[in-house]
């Protein structure tokens, strides 16, 4: 100090002032730097509480967050650790924990994993272990995420890394979860799907997606229409409504029809998805396939309609031999229910018919080579025994399916009633039930065959009912059926019981009396014309019928079935053309009356409009002036190939034959037309009689016809007389009356022809609107020689006039024949003694002549 001093007072004053600003200056600095230390302490002070603060909120943080949380060095030795990682990994206090390496806390599993992280992460990056699993203090197992990040140097921290582990064993459980549903999803052979209320799908597994040629993907979102039709959409439509409505599952039986058209069948179960408030937000389905089933099914039921609906019995039996199983047929055939019959022995229905021996043969070869056929008589439970013709197989023992016997039989007595009708169909006649022409031939060629070797005799007769048609005309053809049958049963009881009676087809019938010779066959023919005479009583009342009988004997007349019978044919015919209701036994000049007859009918059928045919008219006369009053029209055939023929030879075989309707059509016509030409040519009007016969008054509607004939030939009514024979008016004389009163309306004039040779009710006659009766010319011949015709024609006569008739003589032929009808007081007559019947151009002539001869002579 001293020296100080010393150098002080050494110093100028100059120096001093200087030194002294000096200090003065570096004091005033010092002042200021001890102010900015004094603040730099205030910050320093005030930066130190804020870190206290800081790291006590760190402190905190790091303490109170629910996560592990790990600070660790480079190396990984453990820092810090917060009390949940403390928890986490069972330290009890942070002490036990500090530099504990976290290689070995966290196991060593996922260590390389660790280690990489902690050297890759920057404080720019943070690093992130997914699905990490490590174990707690309890040995459970966690998956969690380490979050790995580096610390900055604030807390003196530089370098080290914080660890949180976030744990993900619930989320990792739910995707675990969600796997193993998608993977059952996936693997389930079904459909699992699941729609919204507005019919999307939200659901959809891989099964789905296969079976409709899509992906998942695109199912999801995607509505039901897109790939079902419109039936399968509404059908399951319905069915998820019904679910939403009732919020209860349902199990349907659903389709889905894919490309190609196949369809498979499904049995979906649906149930309702609701959500946390219990509302249903979605319908699921599982749908499984059962197409197969289905399939199997079908077969099963229709292999159950072949067993049930067969109409072959069938019956199972086990290997015991009791029967298991029966089928409808079974039931049917036998009569046993299936309550009856199971548990049994087949033997219940033996009828006793077959041996011992012919059971042990069943078995040895049902045994040996699996199979037995044969007819074998059973019987019924009703105690009927009948065939049947019995197949059964045995069936071997297959896995755990027992063996069994199957046996399968058909009723052969149903078989042998169907051959029958199949023969009586193909043998007899359906309405009589007698042979018919097949069984007749066979029988005709047997007779031959033993007659031929035994030298025997047998007669063929063909027999024939007269006027039957018109019975069909009248009555309708069920009448004319009863009749049938009722003439064949006579004819069958007239006969003996090896004799045949065959029905050959309409009103025909053929007989077979074998054996026999000609007197017999006449006394059976007598017989048979008896039988036929009988009246016969049908549900519209009694009818009389006759028969005409032709008879050809073996073996005189012919030898062979088709000359028998064609000669008995024409022997049947003469007996129609001697007067019916009669026979005749067949003679050599027989066989051309046959031929002819089918040569003119095969002529007529050609002739009928043709100038082949023409009209003849023959007058009539008043007997007491001789007044011309009328012709009668008769038809003519002159045939280029049979020449002129008689109107009694062709006339009956069209009436045969039905062509007897268009030749009567084409008679009216022709008849009209000429009464018409006469009358233009200034002849003046001339009634002309037309001959109806039986064909033409019932076969048709003769009163539409003459009408529609009149309005077209524009003659008078009166100018037409239609001539009926009383046997046609008779055959229903309620109907004929009827028909005759409406030809009147129309104004024509109507004759009974042949008068005096039927058997006429007078009583009926009475009630004919007749105008005219004609005397048959069998009386008028011969008047004079017999007074008992003279006295017929007298009372016919009579009654005419009684009832306001005229009448008209035929075949008036000679003087005294006139005068004796004018003495009877006949008032018309026609006949040789006046004219032949002339063609219309010749009538003409005759007419003129006639009237010139009037003029001239009085008639006498």
């Amino acid at each position: 100090m001293a020296a100080d001093t010393s150098r002080t007072s050494n110093m100028s004053g100059t120096d001093f002032f200087a030194t002294q600003k000096i200090l003065a200056r570096t004091e005033e600095s010092l002042h200021e730097y001890q102010a900015e230390l004094e603040l730099q302490n205030q910050a320093l002070r005030t930066a130190q509480v804020e870190t206290r603060v800081a790291l006590g909120r760190y402190r905190a943080l790091f303490e109170t967050l629910p996560l592990p949380a790990l600070v660790l060095d480079a190396h990984g030795l453990l820092q810090e650790a917060n009390t949940a990682a403390l928890i986490f990994f069972g330290f009890k206090q942070h002490r036990q924990a500090m530099n504990h390496s976290v290689f070995r806390l966290l196991g060593m599993s996922e260590d390389v994993r660790l280690a990489q992280t902690l050297k890759e992460v920057t404080a720019e990056r943070q690093q992130v272990l997914r699905d990490w699993v490590i174990r707690d203090a309890q040995g459970i197992e966690h998956t969690v995420e380490g979050h790995v990040s580096v610390l900055n140097a604030t807390f003196h921290l530089d370098g080290h890394r914080l660890l949180l582990l976030l744990d993900r064993s619930d989320q990792a459980h739910r995707e675990r979860e969600g796997q193993i549903f998608q993977a059952l999803l996936d693997n389930a052979n079904a459909l699992i799907y699941a729609f919204d209320r507005d019919g999307r799908c939200v659901l959809a597994n891989a099964h789905l997606a296969k079976v409709l040629e899509r992906t998942t993907d695109k199912l999801i979102g995607s509505a039901r229409q897109e790939w079902l039709n419109s039936t399968e959409l509404q059908l399951q439509v319905q069915n998820d409504h019904q679910v939403f409505i009732n919020q209860r599952p349902i199990t349907v039986d659903e389709t889905l029809q894919l490309r190609g058209g196949l369809k498979r069948h499904f049995v979906s179960h649906k149930f309702p998805l609701k959500d946390g408030c219990g509302r249903v937000f979605a319908v699921a389905g599982i749908s499984t396939e059962v197409t197969a089933q289905r399939q199997m099914e079908q077969r099963l039921q229709w292999a159950m309609a072949v067993f049930n609906q067969g109409s072959e019995g069938v019956l199972i039996c086990d290997e015991r031999n009791s029967i298991v199983q029966v089928n409808s047929a079974f039931q049917r055939i036998t009569g046993y229910s299936e309550d009856q019959v199971m548990g049994r022995n087949p033997s219940l229905m033996a009828s006793g018919r077959h041996d011992l021996a012919f059971y042990r043969q069943f078995w040895h070869e049902l045994v040996a080579y699996g199979h037995w056929e044969g007819e074998i008589w059973n019987r019924r439970k009703d105690g009927a025994v009948y065939p049947q013709w019995l197949r059964v197989s045995r069936v071997s023992k297959q896995g755990s399916l027992p063996g069994s016997f199957v046996g399968v039989f058909s009723d052969l007595s149903i078989r042998k009633a169907s051959e029958e009708e199949i023969e009586r169909l193909a043998f007899y006649d359906l309405l009589t039930n007698t042979p018919n022409r097949h069984l007749l031939r066979d029988r005709l060629e047997q007779a031959i065959r033993v007659g031929t070797r035994e030298r025997t005799q047998f007669a063929v007769l063909f027999l024939d009912l007269d006027h039957f048609k018109e019975v069909n005309d009248v009555h309708g053809h069920d009448v004319g059926d009863e009749v049938l049958i009722e003439v064949s049963q006579r004819l069958q009881a007239a006969l003996r019981a090896q004799d045949t009676v065959c029905r050959q087809g309409g009103d025909e019938f053929i007989l077979l009396l074998c054996p026999i010779d000609q007197p017999g066959a006449q006394i059976c023919v007598q017989k048979l014309l008896t039988a036929m005479a009988q009246p016969f009583l049908t549900t519209q009342g009694e009818l009389k019928l006759s028969a005409s009988i032709g008879v050809a004997m073996f073996p005189d007349d012919a030898r062979s079935v088709q000359t028998l019978m064609r000669n008995a044919d024409s022997a049947m015919y003469e007996a129609k053309h001697n007067g019916r209701n009669n026979y005749s036994f067949f003679s050599a000049d027989m066989a051309q009356q046959s031929a002819l007859r089918v040569a003119i009918e095969r002529s007529l059928r050609s002739a009928v409009g043709t100038d082949e045919l023409t009209l003849h008219f023959q007058p009539k006369l008043d007997l007491s002036s001789g007044a011309l009053l009328g012709a009668e029209a008769l038809l003519r055939w002159n045939s280029p190939t049979l020449g002129i023929m008689a109107p009694d030879t062709f006339i009956p075989v069209a009436e045969e034959s039905g062509l007897i309707v268009p030749l009567g059509t084409w008679v009216l016509e022709q008849a009209l037309a000429q009464i018409k030409a006469w009358h233009a040519s200034g002849m003046g009007w001339l009634q002309v009689s037309v001959n109806v016969s039986a064909g033409q008054f019932w076969k048709q509607d003769l009163p539409e016809l003459v009408a529609n004939r009149l309005r077209a030939s524009s003659v008078p009514a009166a100018m037409l007389d239609l001539e009926l024979t009383e046997r046609v008016a008779m055959v229903n004389p309620q109907e004929g009356v009827l028909i005759c009163q409406r030809l009147k309306r129309l104004g024509v004039s109507l004759s009974m022809d042949d008068f005096g040779t039927g058997y006429s009710s007078l009583s009926y006659l009475s009630r004919l609107p007749m105008d005219v009766l004609k005397i048959d010319q069998s009386f008028v011949q011969r008047l004079g020689d017999d007074q008992h015709d003279a006295q017929i024609v007298r009372s016919v006569v009579q009654l005419a006039h009684s009832l306001n008739l005229r009448t008209v003589a035929e075949g008036v032929e000679t003087t005294e024949q006139h005068r004796f009808l004018q003495t009877l007081g006949c008032d018309q007559g026609q006949g040789y003694l006046f004219a032949r019947p002339l063609p219309a151009s010749a009538f003409a002539q005759w007419w003129q002549e006639h009237l010139a001869r009037s003029l001239l002579q009085p008639f006498s």
